[in-house]
C-alpha cells in the first residue's frame, strides 16, 4: 500500500480548524470537491451531525503515526476494473455477456425479508426503488462507488440476519425476463475488487437454485480501503450445504455476483464498493 507521509502536526490542526465551524462542512468527494452530488467520503462514514465528523476526524489524526490515510484513500479511489467503476459513474456493469434483455449488469439489493428478518440498508440518497434500470443512478453519482449504512435486524429467524447487493452478469433472456441465465465465465480467471467496509462481507460467486451454500470469499474489513485478486478457486463454500460446488465450477454457470454482510442482529456500519473486475484489471 502507498503511503506519503503528512507531518502529524499540521494534519492535526487543519482538522481542528475546520471543526470550529460547523458550517465548512460540504459534502464532497475526495476526487472532485465541486460536485455538491457526490458523497463527503469515500469511506462513507454517515454522521449525524458535523460535530461528530469532527470527533471522528480528531480521532483518525491522533491514531495516524503521522501518516495521512488521504491519499490511500485517494489511491484506492481511482481504481478500475473492467467490469464495473463507480469512480467512472458506471451505471451498469459492463459483463460483455447480455442474455438477450439489456438487463445484465444492473445493481439490486437482496436481504432477509424472505426469511422473516428485518434487515436493511440506508442509503445517503433517495431512491425511487433498490432494483431496476436506473435505480442505483443516484447512489453511484454520489458516492462514486456503492455506498450505504446497513442495519441487521433477524427478526423472527433463527440464523444471522444479513443484506447484500448484487448483479446478474448475463441477465435474462429477451423472451423471459423473470429468470436470469446462467453464463459461462471461466476466462475471467477470477475477480478483483476494491472497496470500504466496517465489517466483514462475502463475496460470492451466485449460480442460481442451490441451498445457499454457495463459493465465497471473505473480505476483511478495511477503513482505510482495500484492492484484492480473487482467482476462482479460492472462492469456496462454507460447508454446510448438500450440494458440493467450487469457484472454478460455478465460474462455468455463473448467474450472478453478490456481496453479503451477514453478522449479529443489532449490528450496523458502512461500506462503499468501488470497483468490481475481472482478475487482475483493477489498476
Amino acid at each position: 500500500m502507498i503511503r506519503h507521509t503528512v507531518p502529524f502536526l499540521f494534519a492535526l490542526i487543519f482538522a481542528l480548524a475546520a471543526c470550529d465551524d460547523e458550517s465548512s462542512f460540504a459534502p464532497r468527494a475526495t476526487r472532485d470537491s465541486s460536485d455538491d452530488t457526490r458523497s463527503s467520503s469515500s469511506r462513507t462514514k454517515f454522521f449525524s451531525s458535523a460535530s461528530e465528523e469532527c470527533d471522528d476526524r480528531e480521532d483518525e489524526y491522533s491514531s495516524s503515526s503521522g501518516d495521512s490515510s488521504n491519499s490511500e484513500h485517494i489511491l484506492i479511489d481511482t481504481i478500475c476494473g473492467n467490469l464495473w467503476c463507480g469512480s467512472r459513474h458506471d451505471y451498469q456493469a459492463r459483463t460483455g455477456v447480455d442474455a438477450g434483455a439489456n438487463l445484465s449488469g444492473y445493481w439490486f439489493v437482496f436481504n432477509d425479508t424472505p426469511d422473516s428478518g428485518a434487515s436493511k440498508i440506508i442509503w445517503p440518497v433517495e431512491m425511487e426503488a433498490e432494483e431496476g434500470v436506473g435505480a442505483f443512478d443516484p447512489v453511484i453519482d454520489y458516492c462514486e462507488g456503492i455506498c450505504g449504512r446497513f442495519v441487521l435486524d433477524k427478526g423472527a429467524m433463527n440464523f444471522d440476519p444479513y443484506v447484500g447487493i448484487a448483479f446478474n452478469v448475463a441477465g435474462p433472456s429477451a423472451g423471459d425476463t423473470d429468470i436470469p441465465a446462467y453464463v459461462d465465465v471461466s476466462e475471467w480467471e477470477g475477480l478483483c475488487i476494491a472497496y470500504y467496509l466496517d465489517t466483514r462481507a462475502y463475496f460470492q460467486l451466485w449460480p442460481g437454485e442451490n441451498d445457499g451454500d454457495i463459493p465465497q470469499y471473505t473480505l476483511p474489513a478495511s477503513d482505510t480501503g482495500t484492492i484484492l485478486n480473487i482467482p476462482w478457486s479460492d472462492f469456496r463454500q462454507a460447508g454446510w450445504g448438500r450440494r458440493t460446488l467450487s469457484g472454478p465450477e460455478v465460474a462455468k454457470g455463473l448467474v450472478a455476483i453478490r456481496i453479503m454482510i451477514q453478522a449479529k442482529t443489532g449490528d450496523k456500519g458502512t461500506f462503499n464498493i468501488k470497483t468490481i473486475g475481472r482478475y487482475n484489471s483493477c489498476k
